[in-house]
């Protein structure tokens, strides 16, 4: 019967893939004519273009290639074992722990003054990741967002986005005594409210609530979680910006697999936690046609499953703290044609009373370098 779940999920994936495509191409589609639109004029000089609620419209399309040396997070001991062929029901499914990918990304903003003559922006946004031997960990995400201007400083802005199918790799599944496929697919739904302050700084207040939907083998991960935070932006000199965010996140497990559970009798593991999210980043343009950014993430969490740790030894008293960091350049080629050269490098460090077991599992490094073109267009009605 798992073997037939598992079929539907990746027909899925595919079906989402091919929505996701076409949606994008429809986009493309309709600014390309809409180029040929030759507005009608009236006899006082006004326009009726149906296009005329589009004001100004920017794509871009970015492809990279790049190596990712740990791509399923594993720990060093756990590498060893899959080198030495060792614990081999672990990753059965696993052609090799590093691998080649290529990622491309579709970017498209259309850009309106819609309310009171202030600024509208919509942007529709794509991105796939494939992997050369091992497709199970291929994945793809559609975002959509809206910013909307208020008065002269203020803005609102809301998001979205849809993951469909995220593989993490096998776990242990003590119903079936045997480890078994684990992936996810996400929702994620955030509101910004910010403004403007001094023409150079940016202030934010910031809601997230996300939505994980583990695979049947795994319901009891299926998880709803909630941040608060703010963020900010500051324009540091002409050719220098920075950006903060920080954020304290709260995620509640569903902790139950079966009908007449609940999470305090399960004998299932309960994730549950709370943490604080750290993201800053930094622009420099060193000329007109080169841009260098750096960027550092920090996420602390703290497992709240009330279990014993005799019924959840890998989550009871146990914290996480998680770092990434990642840099890049960005040169112009051509007027609408760039290329980027990136590193990004992860880091998590496990603590529990079970730390012999949970650090063998769980603590890793891992790190990407790609290089990409960036093809940009633009167009102004």
């Amino acid at each position: 019967m798992q073997k037939s779940k598992f079929k539907s999920t990746t027909q899925r994936s595919k079906v989402y893939s091919l929505m996701s495509i076409f949606f994008v191409f429809i986009i493309f589609r309709g600014i390309v004519f809409a180029e040929e639109v030759q507005p009608q004029t009236t006899e006082g000089g006004g326009s009726t273009s149906n296009w005329k609620w589009l004001s100004t419209t920017n794509a871009k399309f970015e492809i990279g290639f790049g190596y990712d040396n740990n791509l399923f997070k594993l720990s060093q001991e756990n590498i060893d074992k899959f080198v030495n062929n060792e614990d081999i029901c672990r990753f059965a499914r696993i052609e090799s722990y590093d691998d080649f990918v290529t990622n491309e990304r579709i970017t498209v903003d259309f850009t309106k003054r819609l309310l009171a003559d202030e600024a509208t922006r919509m942007r529709f946004k794509y991105n796939r990741y494939q992997y050369a031997v091992n497709p199970i960990k291929d994945y793809q995400s559609l975002i959509l967002n809206v910013r909307q201007n208020l008065m002269q400083k203020q803005f609102i802005q809301i998001g979205y986005l849809f993951l469909p199918q995220y593989y993490i790799r096998d776990y242990f599944d003590a119903d079936f005594q045997s480890f078994m496929r684990c992936d996810f697919r996400e929702h994620l739904l955030d509101v910004k409210l910010g403004s403007k302050f001094l023409y150079k700084t940016t202030l934010a207040a910031i809601y997230k609530y996300e939505i994980y939907d583990y695979n049947s083998c795994f319901d009891e991960y299926d998880t709803r979680a909630t941040t608060v935070g703010l963020s900010g932006e500051r324009k540091l000199s002409k050719d220098i910006s920075a950006e903060i965010e920080f954020g304290l996140k709260s995620a509640i497990a569903k902790g139950y697999d079966e009908d007449d559970e609940m999470a305090t009798n399960s004998d299932e593991s309960d994730i549950s936690y709370k943490a604080y999210e750290l993201i800053a980043s930094l622009e420099y343009k060193i000329r007109k046609w080169c841009m260098l950014w750096l960027g550092y993430e920090e996420e602390y969490r703290n497992y709240t499953t009330k279990k014993s740790i005799e019924d959840d030894p890998f989550h009871r008293d146990r914290k996480d703290i998680g770092h990434i960091l990642s840099g890049g350049i960005e040169c112009n080629l051509a007027p609408t044609c760039a290329l980027n050269i990136s590193y990004t490098y992860r880091k998590r460090d496990t603590d529990s009373p079970n730390k012999a077991a949970i650090t063998e599992i769980k603590d890793y490094t891992n790190y990407i370098i790609s290089c990409g073109l960036v093809f940009t267009w633009d167009n102004k009605y």
